[in-house]
């Protein structure tokens, strides 16, 4: 399997690195052990980014002004290695609209939470974010939610999208050596 991970969530953290990130840095990590991988980046490389054995890093570096032109070539970078790669899955970091070509392959996204929709009034008034992830979930061949309690989440708004959704639980760092809780106090 190739698998190309679009990382606009890289993109969007770009100075402080984030619970997504980090749940990207460590799945990448341990896939790309067994599949290939190309993630694209726009994170400074001095910054966490995931590594395995068969990871291949596109980067961009440039900051051009007007930003709407930095970005315009970040796409076309970003999708000239992607076809170069030749993916058979993509794996979406963040809710960003399939290019056209993409919709010729499997696509995943990855739900977070659903805190857009149940709190709208506060946090997405006009209603930009529940549209771009509905969007985006229409479009999915899967739909990994983090919990069981996203995922009922999600289908207690949209249904449909049931036969898409699995449930893939957030784990820490496998490398880490475990705590002694014993020496916590509570």
């Amino acid at each position: 399997m190739r698998i190309y991970y679009d990382g606009s969530i890289y993109g969007l953290y770009k100075a402080r690195p984030g619970g997504i990130s980090n749940f990207f840095d460590h799945l990448i990590s341990r896939v790309s052990n067994q599949h290939k991988c190309l993630l694209t980046t726009s994170r400074p490389s001095d910054l966490p980014h995931p590594s395995g054995m068969h990871l291949q890093t596109a980067r961009y570096d440039l900051q051009i002004r007007p930003h709407r032109i930095n970005r315009f070539l970040e796409r076309k970078h970003f999708s000239l290695r992607a076809r170069q790669f030749r993916p058979t899955v993509i794996h979406y970091t963040y809710y960003s609209d399939p290019a056209a070509w993409h919709l010729k392959l499997p696509l995943v996204y990855t739900a977070y939470d659903m805190i857009h929709e149940k709190w709208s009034i506060q946090l997405d008034p006009v209603g930009k974010q529940k549209h771009q992830k509905l969007s985006c979930f229409d479009k999915a061949s899967a739909i990994a939610c983090i919990s069981e309690s996203t995922r009922n989440d999600l289908l207690g708004l949209y249904p449909q999208l049931e036969p898409k959704t699995s449930v893939i639980y957030l784990a820490g760092d496998l490398k880490s050596q475990p705590r002694d809780f014993k020496s916590l106090s509570f």
